[in-house]
C-alpha cells in the first residue's frame, strides 16, 4: 500500500508532460496552417473587391464613393430570360461599420478616384 502513494503524482505528471509534448509539436504546424489560410484568403478577398469594383464600374460609370456601396448597391443581371438584383459584392467579413476587412481584420486602402484597392501593412 505504501508504495502505491506516488504513484498516482508519478503517473499524472507523466501524462502532462505527453501532453505537452504533443500540443508544441502539432501547434507549431497549426499556426504555420493558420497563417497559410490567412494568405490564401487575403489573395481571394482582393480579386473579388477588384473584380466588383470594375463591375460596379462598368454599370455605373464610376468608382463607388467607399467600399461598403459594394455590398448595398445592386446589379440588374438578366438571366434565362429574368430580370434580378444582386449585390455587386457578397462580403465575407465586415467591420462594425460595414466596411470590408482583411483576414486581419484590417479595413482594406481604398481610392475611389482610381479605383484602386490595396492591403494595410502590420
Amino acid at each position: 500500500m505504501r508504495n502505491n502513494i506516488g504513484r498516482g503524482l508519478i503517473e499524472l505528471i507523466f501524462s502532462i508532460t505527453i501532453i505537452f509534448i504533443l500540443y508544441a509539436v502539432f501547434a507549431r504546424h497549426w499556426i504555420v496552417n493558420l497563417e497559410e489560410a490567412r494568405k490564401v484568403t487575403m489573395k481571394n478577398e482582393l480579386t473579388n473587391l477588384r473584380y466588383s469594383l470594375q463591375l460596379y464600374r462598368m454599370f455605373e460609370g464610376r468608382y463607388p464613393e467607399d467600399l461598403r456601396q459594394l455590398n448595398t448597391s445592386r446589379v440588374s443581371i438578366i438571366k434565362e430570360d429574368s430580370l434580378y438584383g444582386r449585390r455587386y459584392l457578397e462580403l465575407q467579413s465586415q467591420d462594425e461599420q460595414g466596411y470590408p476587412v482583411d483576414p486581419y481584420g484590417r479595413r482594406f486602402i481604398y481610392n475611389n478616384k482610381l479605383g484602386t484597392i490595396k492591403v494595410r501593412r502590420r
